[in-house]
């Protein structure tokens, strides 16, 4: 295998803690990477305004956010990939009929419309009325409190351009057919000039799956799903116990000393 260029990491049960801190040992080891011109991307299922603080300790040079609905690198958006706003509007009618009970959610430039209210950071989101959505189009769909087979059935209601993923049983997403980690971390590679052999992923959830089974290594924490684990090329330790910064210290073909 080539010589590793570029480091892709999941943040939620990957890179952060469950305080959902990163220590300061981590952000060392990032910096020591950047010093031999090593890349650094965070590959999230967050919006912007959730990981600006994580951003600023550990500066990457790309973020990849809501699966890949969205790529930024260099302080540009490379692509986005989204979901028209009537057929976007649409699925959330019929779902909400269908389950009211189910909790939906609906991205779009970095501010979010849920049918229930909700605590993001010190800030109550008042719930909305799809009805009332602005005429935009949408950059993920967010399904929660039902179980992971009823939201399966949310599949009778995408069209072929769009795609529904869960992510262990927890929540649903819904993104346009083309967002995804994987294919965001493409095109940051090329915008880069970095052969995708050249790349480690790091992650713990079914939504990483496709980046770890196709970068030139995938790297499963010790606290991911087993299917996960199963088809990673290594384990590395937990989240809680430093396990991407551990492992990339003792990787032979970079090591960042």
């Amino acid at each position: 295998m080539a010589a590793v260029k570029f480091i892709i990491t999941d943040l939620d049960r990957t890179l952060l803690r469950d305080d959902k801190t990163i220590s300061e040992y981590t952000i060392n080891v990032f910096e020591k990477c950047r010093q031999k011109n090593i890349k650094i991307a965070f590959a999230t299922a967050r919006p912007k305004r959730s990981i600006a603080d994580y951003i600023e300790s550990v500066k990457p040079d790309a973020v990849i956010y809501m699966n890949g609905a969205v790529v930024t690198a260099g302080g540009l958006v490379l692509r986005k990939h989204l979901i028209p706003s009537h057929t976007a509007k649409q699925i959330l009618k019929q779902i909400e009929k269908k389950f009211p009970e189910s909790t939906l959610s609906f991205e779009m430039d970095d501010v979010i419309y849920p049918n229930f209210d909700f605590m993001e950071k010190t800030e109550i989101i008042k719930k909305i009325n799809f009805d009332d959505l602005p005429d935009q189009d949408a950059e993920k769909i967010i399904i929660g409190t039902i179980s992971a087979d009823k939201i399966l059935e949310f599949k009778n209601y995408i069209p072929p351009d769009l795609y529904l993923i869960i992510d262990t049983g927890r929540f649903g997403f819904i993104l346009n057919k083309n967002a995804s980690k994987w294919e965001g971390i493409k095109t940051i590679a090329a915008y880069f000039g970095i052969d995708t052999n050249e790349t480690v992923a790091f992650g713990d959830d079914l939504t990483d799956l496709e980046m770890l089974e196709n970068c030139g290594i995938g790297v499963a924490v010790d606290n991911a799903a087993d299917e996960v684990k199963s088809r990673a090329d290594f384990i590395c330790g937990s989240n809680n116990n430093d396990g991407v910064a551990k492992w990339i210290e003792g990787f032979k073909s970079f090591t960042p000393r």
